[in-house]
C-alpha cells in the first residue's frame, strides 16, 4: 500500500476527476490524503480519502480575472505557498507519490522538496514540443511589471526553498502526466509519447450520477458552475427556444433570478440546478453549453452533439476542436437566438454528427478512465525518481 497525497485546483472541473480517480486509489487499497479548501471535505471523506484543508486565495478569486495573468500568476503563486505550507504542516507521514493539478503548483513545490515522485494529472488539453495552448491562440495579457514581480517572488520562494529546478516542471512540464481526455480529442494526439498517458474521463460515481434523471429534455443547457450570472444568454436561450420542437431544459445556476428570463415558453424548464448533469444528457439530441472541458466530455460519454458558446479562451480552444473533429457546431460568444436556434437544430439532425460522436464515445471507452489511470500511478511507483526530465519517455501501463 502506498501514501498519495492529491492536489487539486479549486475547481469542480479539476477536482472532480482527481476525485475520481482518489476514489480508484482508495478501491486498490492505497492511503491518500487529499488537499482541498474546507467546504470540498464531505465529497473526499466519501471517496475514502482523508481530507486536508487549507484556505484558499484562488477560490476566492473573481471569475473576471483568470484571464489576466498579472492577476492570475501572483493568485497561482499565493495558492501554491498555502497549499506548500498546509502539506509540510498536516501530513503524519512522508508520500510516496505527489499527484498534482496543472494548476496546483504547490504539489510540485512540496514533491521537488522531500524528494518524492510527482505525477501532474490535468482536465485540460496538454502540451508538448508540438502543441500548446499559448502557440496556438497567443499569450493571455498581463501587465509586464506585474508579471516582472511575480517572477521575482517565485524565484525567491523556490530559492529559499531550495527547489529553484522546481521552477522548470512548472512552466516545460514533468516526466509523468495523467491527461484526463482521449488522445483522439487531445490537439496533436498522435505528436504525444509516453510521458502523457491519455485515460480519458474520470466521472465521479454515486447515486446521483447512476440513477435516471428525473429530467431530461431532447435539449439541455447549461453554462457550468462558473458562468451562471449572465441573464442576456439565457434570454437568447429561451428566445431560442420558442422556435424549437422539442422540450428545452435550462439550468441556469444559483446565480440568475429566473424571472429575469421574461416570459417562458411551454417548452422551456428552468432549473437552478440538477443532481447530476450527465444524467440529464441520456438520451438528449443537442447541448448548448460553455464549452468546459468536464460537460463537453460529459456530452461525449452520453452521445450527445455539441452546441458550443465559449466565454472564455480555454473553452474557446474546446469548441474549436468539437468544431474541428464533426462533434457538433461552435458559436460566438454574441451569437443571437436566430442562430442559436438553428445550429441546435442542426445537431439534432446531422446523421454525420451523430457518427463521429459514436467513434470518439468508443475512444472515450477504450482511454481507461479511473481504472487505468490508478494502474498507471501504480506502475510510475515502481521506477526510480526522476527529478524534471521532460524528453526522457518512460513506460506506459497499456489499458486492458
Amino acid at each position: 500500500m502506498a501514501h498519495i497525497v492529491v492536489v487539486s485546483a479549486p475547481y469542480p472541473g479539476h477536482l472532480n476527476p482527481s476525485l475520481s480517480l482518489a476514489t480508484q486509489l482508495v478501491r486498490r487499497g492505497h492511503e491518500v490524503t487529499f488537499s482541498a479548501p474546507a467546504r470540498f471535505g464531505e465529497s473526499i471523506r466519501r471517496a475514502g480519502a482523508e481530507p486536508l484543508e487549507y484556505s484558499s486565495p484562488l477560490a476566492e478569486m473573481p471569475l473576471i480575472h483568470h484571464d489576466d495573468l498579472s492577476i492570475m500568476m501572483p493568485c497561482l503563486l499565493s495558492e501554491a505557498k498555502a497549499v506548500f505550507a498546509a502539506l509540510n504542516a498536516g501530513l503524519r507521514s512522508r508520500p510516496d507519490c505527489v499527484l498534482f493539478d496543472v494548476l496546483a503548483w504547490g504539489g510540485l513545490m512540496f514533491a521537488a522538496k522531500h524528494g518524492i515522485t510527482e505525477i501532474q494529472t490535468s482536465p485540460i488539453f496538454a502540451s508538448n514540443e508540438s502543441f500548446s495552448l499559448e502557440s496556438r491562440y497567443g499569450r493571455a495579457a498581463g501587465d509586464p511589471t506585474a508579471l516582472e514581480a511575480f517572477h521575482g517572488e517565485l524565484m525567491a520562494f523556490v530559492s529559499d526553498q531550495e527547489i529553484p529546478g522546481v521552477v522548470t516542471g512548472m512552466f516545460d512540464g514533468v516526466a509523468r502526466n495523467i491527461v484526463f481526455l482521449p488522445r483522439e480529442f487531445q490537439y496533436s494526439g498522435d505528436t504525444f509519447d509516453d510521458r502523457h498517458v491519455f485515460v480519458g474521463p474520470c466521472f465521479l460515481e454515486g447515486p446521483d450520477a447512476t440513477t435516471p434523471a428525473d429530467t431530461r429534455a431532447p435539449v439541455v443547457v447549461s453554462m457550468g458552475t462558473t458562468h451562471t450570472r449572465d441573464a442576456e444568454f439565457f434570454r437568447k436561450c429561451v428566445s431560442a427556444a420558442a422556435n424549437l420542437q422539442h422540450p428545452v431544459l435550462i439550468i441556469t445556476g444559483d446565480g440568475i433570478d429566473h424571472r429575469e428570463l421574461g416570459e417562458i415558453p411551454p417548452n422551456v424548464e428552468l432549473r437552478d440546478r440538477v443532481p447530476s448533469q450527465r444524467a440529464v444528457l441520456a438520451g438528449a439530441k443537442a447541448f448548448v453549453v460553455h464549452g468546459g472541458m468536464n460537460s463537453v466530455m460529459e456530452a461525449l460519454d452520453q452521445r450527445v452533439p455539441l452546441v458550443v458558446v465559449p466565454q472564455r479562451p480555454e473553452q474557446c480552444a474546446n469548441a474549436d476542436r468539437v468544431a474541428e473533429l464533426g462533434l457538433g457546431v461552435r458559436l460566438a460568444t454574441d451569437c443571437t437566438a436566430d442562430e442559436l436556434a438553428r445550429a441546435v437544430q442542426s445537431a439534432c439532425a446531422d446523421p454525420g454528427t451523430s457518427a463521429r460522436i459514436g467513434r470518439m464515445h468508443r475512444a472515450l471507452q477504450a482511454a481507461g478512465g479511473p481504472e487505468r489511470a490508478a494502474r498507471q500511478v501504480e506502475a510510475w511507483l515502481d521506477l526510480p525518481l526522476l527529478r524534471h526530465q521532460p524528453y526522457r519517455v518512460l513506460p506506459v501501463e497499456t489499458p486492458l
